[in-house]
C-alpha cells in the first residue's frame, strides 16, 4: 500500500526542507514514492494549515504523467482533474480551477519556465 513506501518515513524531514528552501531535490530508487507521495505530502498539510498550494511535478515521458495523475487521484478517492491533473502538452490536459497537483511532462515545465519566468 501506498503508506508503506519507502519515503513515507522521511515526509516530516521532506516537509521541513520544503518550507524552508526554495528548491528541495530529493533522490531515491524508482519506486519508493517520490512521485506519487512527495505531492500528496504537501497537500494534506497544505489542507491541514488551511493554506492554498499549487505542485507541478514533472515526469520524462506523457505516459508516466497521466498514469501518475490516475494513480495519485484514486489515492485522494476522487476523479482525475479536480485537485489532481496533468498537462502534457499539445492542450492535452485534464485540470480544473480546483486543481492542487498538476503532473506534467519536461517539456510542458520547460514551455511554462519560458512562459513564466517569475
Amino acid at each position: 500500500a501506498a503508506n508503506t513506501l519507502p519515503i513515507v518515513q522521511f515526509r516530516d524531514v521532506i516537509l521541513e526542507e520544503i518550507n524552508n528552501h526554495t528548491v528541495t531535490c530529493i533522490q531515491g530508487e524508482t519506486g519508493c514514492g517520490k512521485s506519487s507521495m512527495v505531492p500528496q505530502f504537501i497537500l494534506d498539510e497544505a489542507r491541514a494549515r488551511r493554506r492554498p498550494v499549487n505542485v507541478i511535478v514533472s515526469q520524462p515521458r506523457r505516459l508516466a504523467a497521466v498514469s501518475l495523475a490516475r494513480r495519485v487521484a484514486s489515492q485522494n478517492n476522487e476523479e482525475i482533474g479536480k485537485t489532481i491533473g496533468y498537462r502534457i502538452g499539445q492542450g492535452d490536459h485534464v485540470v480544473s480551477k480546483d486543481t492542487r497537483v498538476t503532473f506534467v511532462t519536461i517539456g510542458y515545465l520547460l514551455q511554462y519556465f519560458s512562459h513564466h519566468p517569475e
